[in-house]
């Protein structure tokens, strides 16, 4: 199959060529599948662990995977799919093993999933100098938040919310019902919405 393969740079490749191009001994292809999702495993793994050392761990962890796994690995599903699993999979284990259970973007935090979004909207790190110090206590506030998600709601929040991935590709990494995924999405928004609205409305005053 990998012989049929446009002939393009790996920069240019898609991520499923790259794991066939890797499979075949090409190891700049997994240098840039690395460079394409070291930072966004690391802070999925973030947000469910809600410790950075350990997410990175998680990451490395879920690139040793890969690796071992290049050699038996098809394109059934997208590519992305395929390593958020197993990235997830690490994390939970994680969890488990220690005994603990992007700056978020509040589009639709509180909404239904199928629903319009809110009108919370929350500025990016490109925010003018002194919008910076409020960005930067809005962003531990959310953080903190999510954290306080049960394991399960966290999961589905960080994947939709954060990471943008689609009600499909969720209930296949998780293994459930697309309804399962949207139920859960809507209570995680529910919680997180009780979370952070008391705060905001302490830290803004009247």
């Amino acid at each position: 199959m990998s012989d049929d393969l446009p002939h393009t740079t790996n920069r240019d490749a898609a991520d499923e060529d790259l794991m066939f191009r890797y499979r075949d001994g090409d190891e700049g292809a997994f240098v840039e599948i690395v460079r394409r999702y070291k930072s966004k495993i690391v802070s999925t793994a973030y947000r469910v662990l809600g410790d950075l050392d350990k997410a990175e761990d998680v990451a490395q962890e879920t690139f040793i995977r890969v690796h071992r796994n290049a050699a038996r690995y098809r394109s059934i599903a997208k590519f992305s799919t395929w390593i958020y699993t197993i990235a997830l999979n690490v994390a939970r284990n994680e969890l488990r093993n220690t005994k603990r259970k992007r700056l978020v973007s509040l589009d639709a935090f509180g909404a239904d999933a199928d629903a319009e979004p809110s009108t919370y909207e929350i500025p990016d790190e490109s925010a003018p100098p002194d919008q910076e110090a409020e960005n930067k206590q809005l962003r531990g506030i959310f953080e903190a938040a999510i954290r306080r998600l049960p394991a399960r709601y966290r999961e589905v929040f960080v994947l939709r919310d954060v990471d943008d991935l689609s009600y499909e590709e969720i209930a296949e990494i998780l293994r459930v019902p697309k309804g399962t995924v949207k139920s859960r999405i809507n209570r995680a928004r529910q919680r997180f919405r009780e979370l952070v609205e008391p705060i905001l409305g302490e830290t803004r005053g009247p």
